[in-house]
């Protein structure tokens, strides 16, 4: 019996440039993008902590709709505040559009030159190893994976950041709740709140909205319980 052909993975592992290719419109036009978001991102945060200076006038209180709307604009400023760091780093990473990589930071770019060699090398030794052998009793050879590249500024990561000032406003009001609620600190029913604790509380929450979420994930599984292991459903026989 004729053996299959194996297919061959490709060798095409982007290697970075060590600048910005300003020939190449598609990453001109993705910096500008980056940089437009930067100043949406940083508007929002500013915006967010003059509300919270303009709505906390008082070292307690007990209007529930002013609490809301103070945990609202202060998760709001922390998720801008997180978009601002996440997206500043990968900017000053480099960017990729259209399959090209620039890499800005030296160490990096060098490391990941380093891994696409050692790549390639694999990649060869791979290909000299794929010929027919009827003394190989467990089939071929596993090809080599490329390497990961690194993190970099993408067109990709535009509408996720955009979102991302209005996903930490939720989650301030989620903290909002929850401290309301007695959920995170204990409360009775004509308590008074700290404003200034409330929207720290909510610029974590919107700035940390992943381990925020984590933690909701917990307190969800000690409220509800975990789903029973008989009740997943399984394939007729």
């Amino acid at each position: 019996m004729a053996d299959t052909p194996v297919a061959k993975p490709k060798r095409g592992a982007a290697r970075p440039k060590r600048g910005a290719d300003e020939s190449n419109p598609a990453l001109r036009r993705l910096r500008h993008h980056a940089f437009l978001l930067l100043a949406g991102l940083l508007a929002s945060l500013l915006a967010g902590v003059a509300a919270v200076v303009v709505l906390v006038d008082a070292p307690s209180t007990s209007d529930l709709q002013k609490l809301g709307l103070i945990a609202a604009v202060a998760g709001l400023a922390g998720g801008s505040a997180r978009g601002v760091v996440e997206v500043a780093g990968l900017v000053r990473q480099g960017f990729r559009a259209d399959g090209e990589l620039v890499i800005y930071d030296s160490l990096s770019r060098d490391l990941h030159e380093n891994e696409i060699r050692q790549y390639e090398r694999d990649m060869e030794q791979f290909e000299a190893a794929s010929a027919p052998d009827e003394a190989r009793p467990f089939g071929r050879l596993a090809p080599p994976l490329p390497p990961a590249e690194p993190l970099v500024f993408s067109p990709e990561l535009i509408s996720q950041y955009m979102i991302i000032p209005i996903t930490g406003a939720a989650f301030g009001v989620v903290v909002f709740a929850g401290v309301v609620g007695g959920f995170l600190v204990a409360s009775t029913a004509a308590a008074s709140y700290s404003p200034p604790a409330l929207a720290f509380l909510a610029f974590l929450g919107g700035m940390f909205s992943d381990q925020l979420l984590s933690k909701l994930a917990s307190t969800a599984h000690v409220l509800f319980g975990d789903e029973p292991r008989g009740s997943q459903s399984r394939p007729n026989r």
